[in-house]
């Protein structure tokens, strides 16, 4: 599966969409940036918003290693891929249905 990253960024559009909780626990949990989320706690959705908004599109040059691959590499949990990179060597496997519940639902 290719990497959503490499050819999308998060921007203010769907940080839009998001409850301003949410766009707290994404900044202290998912990118690491907790004294940002603490900071910003008290501010309106609209200024969190416009802070992921500048942090995505130009992450800060104060950001650490850690933090700036973090922001590079998030998306939105049902967008992000498996590990990022596809391993080929992993074996994929499934679980089939049973037959007679394939058969009764249709």
């Amino acid at each position: 599966m290719p990497d959503i990253r490499a050819h999308w960024t998060p921007n203010a559009a769907l940080f839009n969409r998001f409850k301003k909780a949410w766009l707290l626990k994404i900044l202290g949990e998912d990118l690491g940036l907790a004294q940002e989320a603490v900071t910003l706690a008290s501010s309106s959705k609209k200024e969190i918003v416009a802070f992921c908004d500048k942090l995505f599109a130009e992450p800060f040059a104060t950001l650490t290693d850690t933090q700036r691959a973090a922001v590079a590499a998030w998306c939105p949990p049902m967008m992000q891929t498996a590990g990022g990179a596809c391993d080929e060597t992993a074996p994929i496997t499934e679980t089939p249905e049973p037959d007679g519940e394939v058969a009764q639902a249709a």
